[in-house]
């Protein structure tokens, strides 16, 4: 037990983003990356790392490093939220499902409201966002996860395919859930829903 915690401890996150989870979180997609342009930079990264060859250029592998040391503190602080949060389970009328401010905050050209709607979530998952995030970490955990893009990585630089350096079995449900991972959190921090600004996880 005492190693499986060392092993999923947050070496990417400093005290203050530990502290504040949702502090990172937000700062990943209002300041470092569009959600759209994650989600592409996700699906590239994976069509490399299945290829037999590397299909990304020197600017494209420059853009995965950075979007790569990203993703890993990401992941930590949604683990963090799974082990702290408390779910509220809602309700969502239809009429509201694809109302913009449900799915969409600021908007980057030249992307539309539509291009914000999330594609990989179910609709409870959509609903319920923070649902997803503890099925997430039940799938593989922190340090898991961690490995798998660290492999995944290796074989989208390389020559090889994932499938040669990794011992994982279902790439494709592992690049589903990232993509909903991604989703999740980015409905959340649309929608504001953190917990109360008293906590010590508030972003305020």
């Amino acid at each position: 037990m005492k190693h499986e915690l060392l092993a999923n401890f947050p070496i990417h996150l400093s005290l203050q983003q530990m502290a504040n989870p949702y502090s990172f979180i937000t700062q990943f997609f209002e300041e470092e990356i569009d959600i759209v342009q994650a989600k592409q930079e996700l699906q590239l990264w994976f069509r490399s790392a299945l290829a037999d060859e590397c299909i990304l250029s020197k600017d494209q592998i420059i853009s995965l490093i950075s979007f790569r040391d990203l993703l890993l503190p990401l992941i930590e602080a949604s683990s963090i939220i799974d082990l702290q949060s408390n779910i509220e389970i809602i309700t969502m009328d239809e009429s509201e499902l694809l109302n913009e401010t449900n799915f969409c905050g600021k908007k980057h050209e030249p992307f539309t409201a539509w291009d914000y709607f999330p594609r990989h979530l179910s609709k409870q998952e959509y609903i319920n966002p923070l649902l997803f995030v503890n099925k997430f970490f039940v799938f593989k955990t922190s340090n898991e996860w961690k490995t798998f893009l660290n492999e995944l990585f290796s074989a989208a630089i390389s020559e090889c395919s994932i499938h040669s350096c990794s011992n994982e079995t279902d790439i494709l449900k592992s690049y589903e859930y990232l993509a909903k991972l991604l989703e999740a959190l980015y409905l959340t921090i649309v929608r504001n829903e953190k917990v109360p600004s008293n906590s010590p996880l508030s972003p305020h």
